[in-house]
């Protein structure tokens, strides 16, 4: 599927709607492409992998203690997971239609990548009480910024957020995909 770069007239018309969907279509199926070859590029990195400047397309430097890869999000790894399940979706659906015709590729290989995020984010909340954080490292451990804007351990008294629902949410939508009951009733 192609962009094409639609521009919408003051009152469109259903196949103006039509011609921009197509080109939201084709916006989403290629982000969900760069989310996939960036993840399979670095399989030693298990998280959802959007540590980028979108203005330069540069990775942001591994030691940043916000942006680098030593810090994850809880809640945009939860929220990941649904994002994946609700693309994997909608791409089956566009494939059993005649009339589209997209990269066939795409759903097998967004199903590896949430199994491997369904997996970690399990590993995580399995090793730390149940709880995915707001900022945690790659291991789940907790820590959040002291004063200066430097990460220091979080203690059990750090209160909780809304990381655990976003986070369960996800888990809760990836494992209802993946037909995992398992992990459904953990999640839930």
């Amino acid at each position: 599927m192609m962009y094409r770069n639609v521009r919408l007239p003051d009152a469109p018309a259903t196949a103006d709607l039509r011609a921009a969907a197509a080109d939201y279509a084709a916006i989403a199926e290629r982000m969900m492409e760069v989310i996939i070859t960036r993840s399979e590029g670095n399989p030693e990195y298990p998280f959802i992998d959007t540590k980028l400047d979108l203005i330069t397309g540069r990775d942001f430097a591994v030691d940043d203690p916000i942006r680098g890869r030593r810090a994850i999000y809880g809640w945009i790894q939860g929220r990941a997971l649904e994002s994946l399940v609700g693309h994997c979706r909608w791409l089956r659906d566009r494939e059993t239609r005649p009339d589209r015709k997209i990269g066939a590729d795409l759903v097998p290989r967004l199903e590896e990548m949430m199994r491997g995020l369904f997996g970690k984010l399990m590993e995580i909340r399995q090793g730390h009480g149940g709880r995915l954080r707001f900022f945690m490292t790659p291991d789940g451990d907790p820590f959040v910024l002291d004063d200066a804007g430097r990460p220091t351990s979080a203690t059990e008294e750090t209160p909780y957020g809304f990381s655990d629902i976003f986070g369960c949410k996800g888990l809760l939508a990836a494992a209802a995909y993946l037909e995992d009951r398992a992990g459904f009733g953990e999640a839930m």
